[in-house]
């Protein structure tokens, strides 16, 4: 089904991509010089901030997943395992909401795999070394998930240590 800019179900169906039109319409009638006394501009600008803040969370969440796998599947220490796997399964919760809301978000998260991993790996080589989790052996270059499995409620990775 072919989205008009007046289709009242987008907000529903895609928050995300519904803002973006919404902002692309509000600086359409700025330039068309309507008269009603709004700051279509400035109105513009917050309604696309709007979309970017789920970007921007979406974005985060999958740092902390990805941070969190590369803990699980690396790290040698016994704990604190368990809250690394809580707080993968509450961040893929949060991410699958994301996307059910604004599906077109899905489009960027490719992307933002490469991105979210140098951050996440980074964080993670800076955790060591701790006396209480030990050494850890050097991280991928490259994120080992891909999007899916990053995504996936039951994915998680074989322990890369004895």
């Amino acid at each position: 089904m072919a989205t008009t800019l007046n289709d009242p179900e987008l907000y529903e169906r895609d928050f995300h991509l519904w803002t973006q039109r919404q902002a692309a319409e509000l600086r359409r009638a700025a330039e068309a010089g309507s008269n009603l006394p709004l700051d279509w501009l400035h109105l513009a600008e917050e309604i696309e901030s709007l979309g970017e803040r789920d970007r921007r969370e979406f974005y985060s969440r999958l740092v902390r997943v990805i941070e969190h796998l590369l803990k699980l599947q690396f790290c040698p220490s016994a704990e604190p395992r368990r809250s690394w796997r809580i707080s993968v399964l509450n961040q893929r919760g949060d991410l699958a909401r994301l996307l059910k809301s604004s599906p077109s978000l899905r489009r960027f998260a490719e992307s933002y795999v490469r991105e979210a991993y140098e951050e996440a790996s980074g964080i993670v080589e800076r955790a060591i070394p701790d006396p209480e989790l030990g050494l850890w052996p050097d991280l991928p270059r490259i994120c080992p998930y891909p999007l899916d499995q990053l995504l996936d409620l039951d994915f998680w990775p074989e322990p890369d240590h004895p």
